[in-house]
């Protein structure tokens, strides 16, 4: 067993900080309003800009959008739409916003939303393919291809494969990730949170509290950043066993 100091990997990778799902970008135009939110796109309302190529501004100057949020009481996705948490997510208030009218035009869009987004509990979908963004997961996965992403796996969710340079940001809990292929990545890991095998160039960030990783690749980039974090390297024989040498008192996420 080889114990390991706990460094940052991956060139000093952090958690990229998101906005809160369900993120809408909500636009003046003319005298209605139009809803902006995209499965292409991660939950940051300045992705979401960027992705549909809006102009904050008119000609005049007048701000033409604004950024809201809908989001689950207590972080309780179970929790039934309706008593999601509405808010504004940005300190400018234009002169024709008006909250009743933003936040029902944003709520006619949070059931759909919620449909491509989020994988429930009990809910499993064979594929997420290339490009597309899941916020949230709970239930299983059974692919991701190409440039696919998860932000967050929470609870006991799985997922079975990952392909190509698809990506997790996070897992929690007792999520699992069955096999990595190719330049597939895994931000952070927490909890009893599990990798099965990572192959070829394949990598996870960071390793926090009693989360397990094996990798038959050709190098292990991984940070072990708790003593409880333990990679398994099977491309060598025997085994070797690569541990955290001790906690690491950086703020938790």
């Amino acid at each position: 067993m080889i114990e390991v100091e706990p460094v940052t990997a991956l060139g000093d990778r952090k958690e990229k900080q998101m906005c809160n799902p369900a993120s809408f970008v909500v636009m003046k135009q003319g005298k209605s309003l139009k809803v902006f939110w995209s499965d292409d796109t991660s939950e940051s309302h300045e992705d979401i800009i960027e992705h549909f190529k809006l102009n904050e501004k008119n000609v005049r100057d007048e701000i033409t959008l604004v950024r809201v949020e809908i989001t689950p009481p207590g972080n309780n996705f179970a929790v039934p739409l309706k008593k999601w948490r509405y808010q504004l997510d940005q300190d400018l208030r234009p002169e024709w916003y008006d909250e009743k009218e933003v936040e029902r035009a944003a709520r006619k869009e949070l059931k759909e939303w919620l449909a491509a987004k989020v994988v429930l509990p009990g809910q499993k979908r064979e594929v997420i393919e290339k490009g597309k963004h899941v916020a949230i997961m709970f239930g299983e996965v059974g692919v991701m291809r190409g440039s696919s992403q998860v932000g967050e796996m929470r609870g006991s969710s799985q997922v079975g494969v990952m392909r190509g340079n698809s990506q997790v940001g996070v897992m929690r809990g007792s999520s699992q990730v069955g096999v990595m292929w190719g330049s597939s990545q895994v931000g952070v890991m927490w909890g009893n949170s599990q990798v099965g095998v990572m192959w070829e160039s394949s990598q996870v960030g960071v390793m926090w509290e009693s989360s397990l990783a094996t990798t038959r690749g050709p190098q292990i980039q991984t940070a072990l950043a708790s003593k409880d974090a333990v990679v398994i390297d099977r491309s060598v024989s025997p085994p070797e066993c690569y541990v955290g040498k001790q906690d690491n008192d950086k703020d938790k996420t």
